[in-house]
């Protein structure tokens, strides 16, 4: 991206197709100058993922008992609307969260965060995974860049919003 902000990149484009479901891998990395505990609750915190994601909307939210919290949400993809859940499935503060998604595109990301040798800076870095099966599996590659796209504008937008540049969230 051209604003400034580093993203390392680490793509795997991973094809599995099982029967008629394929499921497809993304990761993403970038440090940030902020401190651990600050950008584990940016991503964490159910308030701030439309800052991260402008895409989706938390329909509603309560708290997991492993930390965190679940939600149901809403997910704009062009003109197609999805809707599901999000649960937490780790919650190890402040280094890893790994939630899972139901509903819509069945997904799975794993967040880790690690502070940098003066802990003014973290490495973060987000993986997705996802299937795809029935009417969806039409949009193939396309879904794909959106995707990879997706991950990389929430990483971008996760930088801005830790680091307090004003430049505006990326969609």
């Amino acid at each position: 991206m051209g604003d400034g902000v580093r993203i390392t990149e680490r793509v795997k484009r991973n094809y599995l197709c099982v029967g008629n479901i394929m499921t497809y891998h993304v990761d993403r990395e970038a440090v940030i100058q902020a401190p651990i505990e600050a950008i584990f609750n940016l991503v964490s915190k159910p308030e701030h993922l439309g800052g991260i994601n402008p895409d989706i909307t938390v329909v509603s939210h309560q708290r997991s008992p492993l930390g965190g919290h679940d939600t149901d949400w809403e997910y704009s993809f062009g003109a197609i609307k999805l809707s599901g859940r999000s649960q937490v499935m780790v919650y190890d503060y402040p280094y890893r969260l790994v939630v899972d998604t139901h509903g819509g595109i069945p997904s799975h990301w794993e967040w880790q965060f690690s502070p940098t040798d003066d802990a003014t800076q973290t490495h973060v870095s987000v993986s997705l995974d996802y299937e795809v099966s029935g009417p969806l599996q039409f949009m193939g590659n396309l879904l794909v860049k959106r995707n990879q796209q997706a991950v990389e504008m929430q990483m971008a937008n996760l930088k801005r919003m830790a680091e307090g540049g004003a430049g505006g969230l990326h969609r």
